[in-house]
């Protein structure tokens, strides 16, 4: 009888002849012993630094800890932030001397409210001239009266009004308000921040296009010769993006960030900013990524995501949102990572839309408490590298056209109880696949021997699940699995010889069977 957990040194491979079958202790966690404190420390939140290098696909997934019966999904992490190194030394972007023009204070307080009444939305506008505590109030105080930056007065005051005076103003006035709309006297990092110096060369803030985000990191340096990206340098200022990552922003996401019209990237997640998504938001038409997760927002998501459409990276995980997901994402077909995971009330099923998402790399909706099928229109999505929907409420059989996505590398659709069928002697055509959970189903029948064809694999953890008979002699062509559990299912019979195939076997659970 096997009723053990049987750990194997990497590079030994397993012993043979043993006899699986006997009794079947269902209920047991499968917990292999040298794996336990990761899967204690395991906190269910993605909090886990970026890689070093740029060429990390997008979602890939970090080693995992053995599954357990709570089945916690395995951590996944982000590609490395877009934030360009900041030189020891940064270079001062150059403004040019503005005329001389002697206004009022009332004069300057007309000119900037005319400006913004029509660039920032209206119930910001609103706050703004009727509440002198909030926060539109405060940045413009700060922009007329305590500001030291040299505000281009006469181009704000010409017909037609100067569109770089005028940039000028909203992007100091924008980021002034996210500052003291988000605690800044306490953030972990902002140099920079409301002093007179050019808002591109505060912490966390990009300007202009890619090349001049590089040149401007490197001190100017790296030009192609003939000073073209020098010249940008000194006059491409507007704000691109805003990476402002764990850095214990609190309080509410600011309206008014729909002011900065060429924003490519926002990048605020692992704070405490909690309340709604504002709808200003989904009115930034240039919007690339979008990093909200781990914060304490909530509400429902909105169908609004629909209107960025050039939109590729979104995570909202590990929030506080409610409902269900909007079918109007399947719209966002630019989009190539999508992270909804961690949020518990979110429900409703996988809408037959996200079919439509065919350049989408890494799905993540897990520990929610979605419904329902995995749609057959998955299999649409031929980019698809990381498919992972664990601890869910989801049912039924998986969808053939599951196995047609040639890309593959991980799926996970582990601890969802009522996920029926049996497993497809197609599962063979997934040859890219490196890690697969499918513990705590009721998938049943028997594990096909097409398994043997999945030679990429290092992690497949089958606990807990309905599977019986034999195990395939197939299953000794994997030799890159080192963690391999089939603990607390029905298998019986011998362990095939062909096993001892699989030298790269660091831990073998075979209890319960």
């Amino acid at each position: 009888l096997m009723a053990a957990i049987l750990l194997v040194g990497a590079g030994v491979g397993v012993a043979l002849g043993l006899t699986l079958g006997g009794s079947n202790g269902k209920g047991g966690g499968g917990v292999s012993q040298s794996t336990a404190d990761e899967n204690e420390a395991l906190s269910g939140e993605d909090v886990v630094p970026p890689p070093q290098q740029d060429e990390t696909v997008e979602g890939t997934p970090s080693p995992s800890p053995v599954v357990t019966a709570s089945v916690p999904a395995p951590e996944l992490t982000r590609p490395p932030t877009t934030r360009a190194p900041v030189a020891e030394t940064s270079t001062t972007t150059t403004k040019a001397p503005v005329a001389d023009i002697s206004l009022t204070a009332e004069e300057k307080e007309q000119i900037a409210l005319s400006i913004l009444e029509t660039a920032i939305p209206s119930s910001s506008y609103a706050a703004l001239t009727s509440d002198p505590e909030s926060v539109p109030n405060q940045a413009l105080d700060w922009v007329l009266n305590r500001d030291a930056y040299p505000y281009d007065w006469a181009g704000l005051s010409s017909d037609p009004i100067d569109e770089t005076a005028k940039t000028d103003l909203l992007q100091r006035y924008v980021l002034g308000g996210l500052f003291l709309g988000t605690g800044g006297d306490g953030w972990n990092g902002g140099r920079g921040w409301m002093t007179s110096d050019d808002v591109c060369t505060w912490w966390g803030i990009e300007c202009g296009s890619e090349d001049v985000i590089q040149a401007r990191a490197n001190n100017g340096q790296g030009d192609d010769g003939d000073g073209e990206v020098w010249r940008k340098l000194q006059s491409d200022r507007t704000v691109t993006k805003i990476v402002l990552v764990d850095n214990a922003l609190s309080g509410f996401l600011p309206e008014d960030l729909s002011a900065l019209p060429s924003l490519t990237a926002i990048e605020m997640h692992e704070n405490r900013l909690r309340g709604t998504i504002p709808s200003s938001i989904f009115e930034l038409a240039e919007l690339d990524t979008l990093f909200l997760d781990a914060n304490r927002l909530e509400g429902e998501i909105s169908p609004d995501i629909a209107k960025l459409t050039k939109l590729r990276r979104l995570t909202l995980n590990d929030n506080r949102f409610v409902g269900t997901i909007p079918t109007e994402i399947g719209q966002t077909t630019t989009l190539v990572m999508l992270w909804l995971f961690n949020n518990g009330e979110l429900e409703g099923g996988i809408p037959t839309e996200f079919g439509n998402l065919v350049n989408l790399e890494s799905l993540a909706i897990f520990n929610t408490k979605v419904t329902g099928r995995i749609p057959s229109e998955i299999g649409f999505l031929q980019s698809l590298k990381i498919f992972k929907v664990e601890n869910n409420l989801l049912s039924g059989a998986l969808p053939n056209t599951l196995y047609d996505l040639a890309s593959l590398e991980v799926l996970g659709i582990a601890g969802n109880r009522n996920i029926t069928g049996s497993l497809s002697p197609r599962l063979g055509r997934l040859t890219k696949l490196r890690e697969l959970y499918i513990s705590e189903t009721s998938i049943g029948g028997s594990l096909p021997e097409q398994i043997g064809e999945l030679t990429e694999l290092s992690y497949l953890s089958v606990t807990g699940t309905e599977l019986s008979g034999p195990l395939p002699a197939t299953i000794g062509n994997l030799s890159n699995v080192q963690f391999l559990e089939l603990g607390n299912n029905n298998f019986n019979g011998t362990l095939p010889s062909e096993m001892g195939g699989m030298t790269g076997l660091i831990s073998v659970l075979l209890y319960g069977n």
